[in-house]
């Protein structure tokens, strides 16, 4: 069968770096046999992860730092969809989209596309060639949590000038095996299928995750006229695999995990435009938890290639192949003096190579970077951090990075809880390899960009009863960033990368969340809002304009509502999202509308012994809004989806 083949085929498509993946597997192997037979000096079976977690939260490490971790509902309503389109609908922050299946940044607090750092289980995934990711290419049935770090914490990464996404994997211990299959079928010619399946018991668990999506995706728009017109060679198609291997030992935890995946786009208006990229991403983990020692090791290597064609131009046509390969070593040691003082430690080494025909020869980037953290629990009210980073990056020593933050409890009971978060992080982003040697007119010169940020909040927990919560959050941010990299124009031709602006970001950001459980009816509702004002403050020549306006493609304004009410085995969401108008021009006079979509989603479950099925519809773009989010780039109007799902 056709679908059969495909799932085939996703299984065979790297292989000419099979090669690759044999001596990494050799590896892992290695080093699980060797830390295994050196770990049976054990302590007993009693100190296991129940221990870490106790004593973890008595003292954090993400203390006084605005943490939003997405709530499962939420990622559940999203699962057949991409991080892009749940962040844009769910968070704070701003996606820039070139549209459906198409690249997609982010703006972090009016910060740049590569001030926003993405760990996959810790794991920095960002291009260092262009030093951003494409959200659209993250599909949310490979993730499991999903936190976003609103600040420049130096502890997980560096280089987070806005801000930083983690996305994880966590197990279920409890599963001994579990099917999942969905099937969507969409406006455009859209369908995607879904597939997974685990298996395991107390001390080991594996699951594969397997993905298939196809879409023509030719669909109709209003251009400024008010005509109507077609966004056609617009198809995308994507398929990819996640397997997971865990096993806890004693007081040891393993973890293996393999993320493979291919995609292409066609990029319009012209069918000869096309995009494609191999993705595989592998992480073996190891930890070892002691009575007061927590070791932690990890090991991780990714491979991405990239070709992209451009046949229009029949005399000059673009036929350019990139290709990275990176590899990770990462070993931490914590160490809890008692319940009040807690110690981190630990050195990271990273080695990146590229291959491109953009570049005069093959370049590598090798980053080493060791830091120091110390937690301190005052009075059981005050808990306070101090981390300091010191990095080496191409035989480039950075100044010591400091950060430091603390969190009050103001006050707590059962019903109400009242905490005040503040935190200063300084921080640097290192040019990217195409900023430094994108042949001819990148630039060695370019110094490292950087800043401070400072934040402060508070945060309220009211419960009401047994069945209703409410939580609150409202932050002040403030940030500043030095030797901004702007690819400035020469000449009608020649663009060069250079240290040019200097740029100030605050703003407010606000979350309300409320839950409210009474019998059979659940209720769950999740506001957000935020102002950014991000400006820059230097002048680079005598004709910019931009001096004190707005940076491009940041809304100072946007919000986003999510409702869920579920009622027995039948459910309704119902989300909107705002965005302030766009400027496009660096002197504000230019710019893209403001826009309001809203999303309505209902489904019903039947269950059938331990069986479930599920079905559910959607109407995307409800009010069938004409919008763009980056110019001539339209997005969809009103569009369908059908969800079938098949659960036991």
């Amino acid at each position: 069968m056709k679908i059969s083949l495909q799932l085939y085929e996703l299984f065979i498509f790297h292989s000419h770096f099979s090669l690759k993946i044999f001596h990494f597997f050799i590896f892992c192997f290695l080093f699980f046999f060797c830390k295994k037979s050196f770990s049976q000096e054990n302590i007993n079976d009693t100190l296991i992860l129940e221990e870490f977690i106790f004593l973890d939260k008595k003292v954090s490490d993400k203390i006084g730092f605005k943490i939003t971790k997405f709530e499962k509902i939420i990622i559940n309503d999203k699962i057949t969809e991409n991080l892009s389109e749940l962040l844009s609908e769910n968070s704070n922050i701003f996606i820039k989209s070139y549209g459906n299946g198409r690249i997609s940044t982010a703006s972090f607090r009016g910060a740049g596309a590569s001030h926003t750092k993405v760990l996959w289980n810790g794991i920095n995934i960002n291009s260092v060639m262009l030093g951003q990711v494409n959200f659209s290419q993250i599909p949310n049935y490979f993730i499991d949590e999903i936190s976003l770090y609103h600040s420049g914490s130096i502890f997980n990464n560096s280089g987070s000038l806005g801000g930083s996404i983690f996305l994880e994997n966590k197990i279920n211990w409890n599963n001994d095996f579990n099917f999942d299959f969905s099937q969507e079928f969409a406006s455009f010619q859209t369908y995607n299928s879904f597939l997974s399946f685990s298996y395991g018991n107390k001390k080991f668990q594996s699951r594969t995750r397997i993905i298939y999506e196809i879409s023509e995706n030719n669909f109709s728009f209003d251009d400024d006229f008010g005509e109507q017109k077609i966004q056609e060679n617009n198809n995308f198609f994507q398929k990819g695999i996640l397997q997971e291997f865990y096993l806890k030992n004693n007081n040891n935890y393993f973890s293996l995990k393999f993320w493979a995946q291919n995609n292409k786009t066609q990029i319009p208006p012209s069918e000869k435009e096309i995009q494609k990229q191999d993705i595989l991403r592998f992480i073996f983990e190891w930890k070892n938890y002691m009575k007061k020692l927590i070791f932690k090791t990890k090991v991780a290597y990714t491979y991405d290639f990239m070709n992209y064609k451009n046949e229009n131009n029949i005399i000059k046509p673009i036929n350019s192949n990139n290709l990275i390969n990176s590899f990770y070593n990462f070993f931490d040691i914590n160490y809890n003096f008692n319940k009040n003082l807690k110690l981190k430690t630990g050195i990271n080494l990273f080695y990146h190579q590229v291959e491109t025909g953009n570049y005069k020869s093959t370049k590598e980037r090798v980053n080493i970077s060791s830091f120091l953290g110390i937690n301190y629990l005052f009075f059981k009210k005050l808990q306070t951090s101090f981390f300091i980073k010191k990095e080496i990056i191409d035989k480039n020593f950075s100044p010591l990075i400091p950060s430091m933050s603390f969190n009050y409890k103001i006050f707590e009971n059962k019903k109400f809880e009242m905490d005040f978060k503040c935190n200063f992080t300084r921080n640097y982003n290192y040019p990217t390899l195409n900023d430094l040697y994108w042949f001819p007119n990148g630039n060695a010169n370019l110094k490292a960009e950087n800043g401070f940020s400072y934040e402060n909040g508070i945060f309220l927990k009211k419960n009401f009863f047994k069945n209703m919560s409410v939580f609150l959050e409202t932050t002040y941010f403030y940030s500043k960033i030095n030797d901004w990299i702007l690819w400035n124009a020469l000449n009608s031709e020649i663009w060069t990368p250079e240290n040019l602006k200097k740029v100030e970001r605050k703003g407010i950001e606000n979350s309300l969340k409320i839950d409210f459980k009474i019998k059979n009816l659940n209720i769950f509702f999740k506001h957000t809002n935020s102002y950014v004002n991000s400006k820059n403050l230097k002048k680079f020549n005598d004709f910019d304009n931009s001096l004190n306006k707005q940076l491009i493609y940041v809304p100072k304004f946007i919000f986003n509502n999510f409702v869920h009410f579920s009622y027995k085995n039948n459910y309704i969401s119902y989300s909107n999202q705002f965005s302030d108008l766009i400027y496009t021009s660096s002197d504000n006079e230019n710019f893209l509308p403001s826009y309001f979509i809203s999303n309505l989603k209902i489904g019903k479950k039947f269950i059938f012994k331990n069986k479930f099925l599920f079905i559910n519809f959607k109407i995307k773009n409800l009010f069938n809004k004409n919008y763009q989010v980056v110019e001539n780039y339209p997005m969809q109007k009103r569009n369908f989806h059908f969800i079938l799902q098949i659960n036991f």
